[in-house]
């Protein structure tokens, strides 16, 4: 049952919509920017091998949650073309991600990163997930092609916070690792198109989250699946991020290179997630300052 089915005012909606920003950007600075992966990047520590099983991993997902997002349009097009501004919001985006800087867009600055790194584009296409990596793949997948478009709304939200998570990995890798600025410029332009906007007359993708997620509020049209929602999906996006880096860092705790070679039916014997530490059950369901909505 959807909690927000009745239209709110505008102050109750904007109201909302800076609890689930601000729960957005709590949560990113918990478990994402003090995650070990991140520290130790910002530092100078991570270990090659981990920043490329990174990269390894991470290009699949750009990838795909791009080519997950266009599909939004086409479930949801009857919205948008009676909400013109959106529309042309919602376009532009993805627009952005197919053609900038160029044909193919995104995934081709993503290449660059990939060969700074010493990995051939080949490489990425074929590299084979770990576990934590696929389930952070097929949950963004499965949420822009199933999820109402209030939880999409949710998912865009958290798209601005990790804009500041990749102008961390940009200055990172600028800095400590020796990448140009150009082979790193997959991560600038998230840090500009997701968090800052790319100009002063253009919002980011984390603002077009927050004026989608706005105005189903005050139309009524929030809906959101049982055991999902608003407030659940900016959590598990979140919890399911942070999954992913401590995937990264537990299997490939070495700094040997071959400490990345392990096949599918060794990754059990290596790691097994503790969930005890992500203390999700707790977390689920809270908003912005810990209280239930």
């Amino acid at each position: 049952m959807s909690t927000f089915i009745v239209p709110l005012s505008a102050d109750d909606a904007e109201k909302v919509v800076r609890e689930k920003t601000a729960l957005a950007k709590r949560l990113y600075e918990q478990r994402l920017f003090e995650h070990p992966f991140m520290l130790g990047l910002i530092e100078g520590r991570t270990p090659d091998n981990q920043l490329k099983a990174f990269i390894r991993n991470w290009y699949t997902f750009a990838l795909e949650v791009n080519t997950a997002t266009a599909t939004v349009y086409h479930r949801h097009v009857s919205f948008f073309k009676t909400h013109r501004e959106l529309e042309n919001m919602f376009m532009s985006t993805i627009a952005e991600e197919f053609t900038v800087p160029g044909p193919g867009g995104h995934i081709r600055m993503m290449q660059r990163v990939g060969e700074a790194a010493g990995l051939s584009a080949q490489e990425l296409i074929e590299a084979p997930l770990i576990p934590e990596a696929r389930a952070w793949v097929d949950f963004q997948v499965r949420l822009l092609t199933e999820g109402t478009l209030a939880e999409i709304a949710s998912d865009f939200i958290c798209e601005g916070e990790f804009g500041h998570f990749a102008g961390i990995f940009f200055e990172a890798l600028v800095s400590k690792y020796n990448f140009s600025p150009r082979s790193s410029e997959y991560f600038s332009e998230h840090f500009e198109s997701d968090a800052a906007g790319k100009g002063p007359n253009t919002s980011s993708h984390g603002e077009r989250g927050q004026a989608l997620l706005r105005t189903l509020l005050r139309e009524g049209l929030a809906s959101e699946r049982a055991g999902w929602g608003i407030t659940y999906t900016i959590d598990i996006t979140v919890a399911m991020f942070e999954l992913l880096l401590d995937g990264i860092v537990k299997r490939h705790s070495s700094r040997e290179e071959n400490s990345q070679e392990v096949t599918p039916h060794e990754w059990p014997n290596i790691v097994k997630p503790e969930y005890d530490r992500l203390n999700l059950p707790n977390s689920f369901g809270a908003g912005a300052g810990g209280q239930n909505p």
